[in-house]
């Protein structure tokens, strides 16, 4: 594939900001089919775990995708898994309206769900390589931010669209801006594989460690206590988001009377103080180091849990979100930027897709295990597990892992955009 020379017209950023058109054009995609999906599966089955399959398909090819996705992304390079992973998305939308029962429909999601998970792993690795030890956070917060940007506005036009033209228009919508990306990822962002600077991380082994194998360098990393600790502390972050903000607490409050509209609001008020969450996120990690932020966001998450589990008005509710939408959007920078951080040269994707799998696992195991609890107890008990596993895996963290930004380093360390 071509390799494209940066924007002229653009200051040096400009690598970064065609990605990142790339990710909120997927993301207003995704956006936009988001409501229509559940009912479109209803038209062919009333059957709920059904239709939970084809809601759930996406982060399902997110997670199978990951660790072969890290493998493509170090063998044919990250510029050939971006284009394919968008390009994927858009054929699996562009089938999708065209399906005639709930199989086909649960396999056309998957087919997006997993060039899904191979943009978005090419997109970290990316930005990872873009960035020197000095602004990774800040680089890696940039994916965050053009996430919550593109799902908002597509979340919002999408049941505008629904109405207006019907559930499938909002399938070709979604081809449409995925099938419009690829041009832009191929005529204008080059590739990066093979021309980091970046000096090799030493976070793990405490020096750098030129004679072992690959293999050795990444079993070593794997089962260090401080990796082990960040990648079930990620896990759980989207445990949080997907098992209590998006099932349980929806549940709880419908049964403490709140309404459709009132979730809405819930839902929507987690959105701006995330937003502005990561961009600080990103600037104090950058700046303090890989785990300041961490405490703040365990005690916005545990404060705004409590407040879900005691509102009994509107204003509570959406005080809950606002500090669920700040915790989160505190914790998700550090431990995608540690990843990056302790990623072996020649093996940051394979790392990157260990980080995706984790996540992909906590999706799966929000909704499973949360609604297990919520079933065999309560709802509140649910919530109170999840507060209490989240702080727990917090103050892990902040026990085993050392810093993994380094005191001094010199000028090979520049970022690859500069």
């Amino acid at each position: 594939m071509t390799n494209a020379p940066a924007i002229p017209i653009l200051n040096r950023h400009a690598n970064v900001i065609v990605l990142c058109l790339a990710i909120v054009l997927n993301m207003i995609g995704q956006g936009v089919v988001s409501p229509s999906i559940p009912l479109f599966a209803k038209e062919f089955t009333t059957a709920p775990t059904l239709i939970g399959l084809a809601v759930v398909m996406i982060a399902t090819g997110r997670m199978i995708m990951s660790l072969p996705g890290g493998v493509l992304v170090q063998t044919l390079g990250r510029k050939p898994v971006l284009v394919i992973g968008m390009a994927a998305m858009g054929i699996g939308a562009i089938m999708s309206p065209f399906a005639t029962n709930i199989n086909y429909l649960i396999i056309f999601r998957l087919i997006s769900g997993l060039g899904t998970g191979a943009f978005v792993l090419g997109s970290m690795v990316y930005l990872r390589d873009a960035s020197s030890p000095r602004s990774r956070a800040r680089y890696q917060s940039l994916n965050e931010l053009s996430i919550l940007f593109g799902i908002s506005i597509g979340a919002i036009t999408g049941g505008f669209l629904a109405e207006a033209w019907g559930l499938k228009s909002t399938f070709f919508i979604q081809a449409i801006v995925s099938f419009a990306a690829v041009p832009i990822l191929i005529l204008f962002l080059p590739e990066t594989k093979n021309r980091t600077r970046l000096l090799p991380p030493s976070a793990v082994s405490g020096r750098t460690d030129y004679d072992r194998s690959e293999k050795a360098v990444l079993r070593r990393l794997i089962f260090s206590p401080g990796f082990l600790a960040v990648a079930l502390l990620s896990l759980w972050i989207v445990t949080n988001r997907q098992g209590a903000r998006f099932f349980v607490m929806p549940l709880l409050a419908g049964a403490k009377g709140f309404g459709p509209t009132d979730i809405g609001l819930f839902f929507f008020c987690t959105h701006i103080p995330q937003f502005f969450a990561v961009l600080v996120s990103g600037l104090v990690t950058d700046r303090f180091g890989r785990k300041i932020a961490l405490l703040p966001a365990a005690a916005l998450i545990g404060i705004g849990i409590v407040t879900f589990i005691n509102s009994d008005s509107l204003w509570m509710l959406l005080l809950s979100a606002t500090l669920l939408g700040m915790g989160e959007g505190l914790a998700t920078p550090p431990t995608a930027t540690y990843f990056a951080d302790v990623s072996p040269r020649g093996l940051e994707g394979v790392t990157m897709g260990i980080y995706g799998t984790f996540g992909g696992c906590g999706a799966l195991i929000g909704a499973t295990a949360l609604g297990f609890i919520s079933d065999l107890y309560s709802f509140e008990l649910a919530l109170w597990v999840d507060a209490l596993v989240f702080i727990c895996l917090v103050l892990l963290v902040i026990a085993l892992v050392r810093s993994t930004v380094p005191k001094n380093f010199s000028a090979q360390s520049k970022p690859l955009s500069a």
